[in-house]
């Protein structure tokens, strides 16, 4: 118990110094509003916040919160409001993380694949958007700025940093030798799924009641208004189901290595290309415009739209890239080490992988289907298992490579009633094959039930889709 304290303590001054840091040198180089600046390191909240949870957030806040203090020299009720909302933005990010889209959570991983990349940043426009609203009731209390007129560059100035840097942390950080902190249960308790809805989503209706009065927004409603905010969102967010992820097995660790190197040499490529561009643009544009401030608010503006829309593309590149790149790639990989281990000719191994990938390079239109064969090793007519689970594997794994080029074996067991009722228990072989057609796999499985006598074999496609295989075309009801 005293370790788990003293980590967490370690977490939440780490990542409170980091985003102090990050803070009090913008505050005095380039202020927005009164109250604000430009901040690079709002992406410290999300990306911190889905990875380590509630210490980060309570760093986030600490940080934060001195950072103000040193800045304006004093506590005051908008300046702690402020703070609270930073806290809000990471720790809404963690628990939105692992209450939503429960099938793709991974353990080891957490921006993986595109439809991971989408959830982070729909969950980074909520957040930013709902830290934008409770910062602008804070900036009118403090400074008599108009929510109305400070939302928008508010929730940008989240949202920017927290989407191109936020991805690249969330990356690279799994690589590290640091381990993500998993959620547990807040409560026992449970409220219905609409009214966590509303609650997370009351920010939004006080911001637009405000909108609809007149005068628009008062300093006097402010402080209720953040107080009214920051209640819902507290209930709202330990009311979130808590849903822990899986493990990863052997080959999509190697299919996400595949696909993230490829990702972030782009993002990276991109991203240096949207710099030089952003440097044309500001060496244009500053021989047109004099004043200074309107040139820096030009080029932030300029900066953010472009890092955007390159997050944008890179997410649809992503989606397309799974098919015509990363499964291609990830089979040669496969077929590499597994053809090197049953032949012991790596030239040979590599030529046929090689063989492989220039036919799938050209996008097959099931290159990115995955195949789960459950072969069980139960004699049909006996009824009992007279070859070993070795032996097997070898005589089904010489079988997989006459038809793909790679595959990946784990060994499970299971039960069934026969036909008299009788409990049957069966050790089975599960073959993960990615990259295959319909035909191939059906050739696979033609061939295993011969070899090993079965009557059936389970086939999973896309962890959707099964059907139950008897040979030569024969599906069992």
């Amino acid at each position: 118990m005293k370790k788990k304290i003293g980590k967490n303590i370690a977490i939440a001054s780490v990542v409170g110094l980091l985003y102090f840091l990050f803070l009090l040198p913008m505050s005095r180089v380039f202020a927005l509003l009164p109250g604000t600046e430009v901040r690079p390191g709002s992406f410290i909240p999300p990306a911190a916040g889905i990875y380590f949870g509630l210490p980060a957030a309570i760093g986030v806040f600490v940080g934060n919160l001195i950072a103000d203090l040193i800045t304006y020299g004093s506590l005051s009720p908008a300046i702690f409001f402020g703070s609270l909302f930073n806290f809000f933005m990471a720790y809404l990010s963690y628990r939105l993380w692992y209450a939503t889209d429960k099938k793709q959570l991974k353990k080891d991983l957490i921006i993986y694949d595109s439809r991971s990349l989408i959830k982070y940043v729909l969950i980074m426009i909520y957040s930013s958007f709902t830290a934008a609203i409770g910062i602008s009731f804070a900036m009118q209390m403090f400074a008599g700025v108009s929510p109305a007129d400070s939302l928008l560059q508010l929730f940008l100035n989240n949202f920017e940093f927290a989407l191109i840097f936020g991805v690249i942390a969330l990356i690279l950080l799994p690589k590290t030798k640091l381990k993500v902190q998993l959620p547990k249960p807040t409560l026992n308790g449970k409220l219905c799924p609409w009214h966590v809805i509303l609650l997370l989503l009351l920010p939004l209706v006080t911001f637009v009641a405000g909108l609809s009065s007149e005068p628009l927004f008062t300093a006097s409603s402010a402080e209720l208004n953040l107080i009214l905010i920051a209640v819902s969102l507290t209930i709202g967010s330990v009311f979130l189901p808590v849903n822990q992820p899986k493990e990863s097995d052997e080959g999509e660790i190697l299919k996400t290595s595949i696909r993230l190197r490829i990702f972030i040499y782009f993002i990276l490529a991109a991203m240096l290309t949207a710099f030089v561009l952003l440097l044309v643009f500001f060496a244009i544009y500053s021989k047109v415009e004099s004043d200074t401030q309107i040139l820096w608010k030009m080029t932030y503006l300029a900066a953010g739209i472009s890092l955007n829309l390159i997050m944008l593309i890179s997410i649809l590149i992503l989606r397309h890239m799974e098919k015509k790149i990363t499964v291609p790639l990830y089979n040669l990989a496969r077929a590499f080490q597994t053809e090197d281990k049953a032949s012991g000719n790596e030239i040979d191994a590599f030529s046929s992988a090689i063989d492989f990938y220039s036919v799938n390079i050209d996008g097959d239109e099931n290159s990115s289907d995955e195949y789960k064969l459950y072969i069980g090793l139960n004699d049909k007519d006996i009824r009992e298992q007279i070859i070993s689970m070795e032996e097997a594997r070898d005589i089904l794994g010489h079988i997989c490579l006459d038809y793909v080029q790679g595959y990946m074996a784990s060994e499970t067991s299971g039960g069934w009633l026969d036909e008299q009722q009788q409990k049957i228990k069966e050790n089975t072989l599960v073959f993960t094959i990615y990259g295959a057609t319909d035909a191939q796999i059906h050739g696979i499985v033609d061939e295993a039930i011969l070899a090993l006598n079965q009557e059936a074999i389970l086939i999973v496609k896309n962890g959707k889709h099964h059907e139950f295989y008897s040979g030569s075309g024969n599906v069992c009801a």
